[in-house]
């Protein structure tokens, strides 16, 4: 993983590399705007890709809660993404301000990079 810093709501993950070790560069922190956050998937692996997830939200630390809404919105994936194109990610959340939480980006089921959410 390389990472590109901390932004405020649109965060971006580029695909470079799929297979058994995905490579990724992604927004190392983002923040999100009254709960919301979008992540902004391109694909520069030279291949197809099945699937990118956004997956196993956890407290940096102890006794704090994250709620991801119900809805489209809940479904933090993207579905296949071609060679050469992107796709969008919303999400929703809700937590107390200040909060931040670890989460996976999953490449074709693989584990990518473990950036974090600060609420």
């Amino acid at each position: 993983m390389s990472a590109s810093g901390q932004t405020v709501v649109v965060a971006q993950i580029y695909v470079t590399a799929a297979g058994d070790g995905p490579t990724v560069q992604c927004t190392e922190k983002v923040k999100s705007g009254m709960g919301l956050v979008i992540w902004q998937v391109h694909n520069n692996s030279g291949s197809a890709l099945t699937n990118v997830e956004l997956t196993n939200f956890t407290p940096a630390v102890a006794d704090i809660q994250l709620e991801i809404r119900s809805g489209a919105l809940s479904d933090l994936s993207t579905g296949p993404i071609p060679d050469g194109h992107r796709k969008t990610i919303p999400g929703f959340f809700a937590g107390r301000l200040g909060d931040v939480y670890n989460y996976d980006i999953k490449v074709n089921g693989h584990v990518a990079a473990d950036p974090q959410l600060e609420i």
